[in-house]
């Protein structure tokens, strides 16, 4: 792996969520990639290949079952939790990418945060770092 998105990814570790984060308008490739790399807390990827079997919305759980006959559960509703070693805590809310009776392979992303990823399914999130807005710039003589 390039060493430069090695050191962006342990720097993302770090970052802060949007409340309003857009997709980038131009990218590199990076923020299409990266979620492949991203440590537990960003994304909920699955442990071995399996189904979703039932999904409780009154209580904001989604239960997985393995191939291997174990079973998972995934939290739904708001967490808060500590941002690495940042030395501060955040609020995470995670947004399932599958549906109920739908299979998943192992290491699939099944659910992303909205804070920090954009896209429906899990094949096309992107990594939104920061906000789109208009600027304008202007030029006068002497400049």
């Amino acid at each position: 792996m390039d060493y430069d998105i090695v050191l962006y990814i342990e720097y993302s570790k770090h970052s802060t969520p949007l409340k309003k984060a857009t997709k980038p308008m131009y990218g590199t490739g990076f923020e299409k990639s990266v979620v492949n790399n991203m440590p537990d807390g960003f994304v909920i990827r699955a442990k071995h290949p399996g189904k979703i079997v039932e999904y409780d919305t009154a209580n904001k759980l989604v239960v997985l079952e393995y191939d291997d006959g174990t079973k998972d559960v995934i939290d739904l509703d708001n967490v808060i939790q500590h941002n690495s070693a940042g030395g501060f805590y955040q609020n995470v809310h995670y947004t399932m990418l599958k549906k109920e009776g739908q299979r998943f392979k192992q290491d699939e992303v099944l659910a992303k945060t909205d804070a920090f990823f954009k896209g429906n399914k899990a094949n096309d999130l992107t990594y939104s770092m920061g906000r789109l807005v208009k600027v304008g710039l202007t030029s006068v003589e002497n400049t």
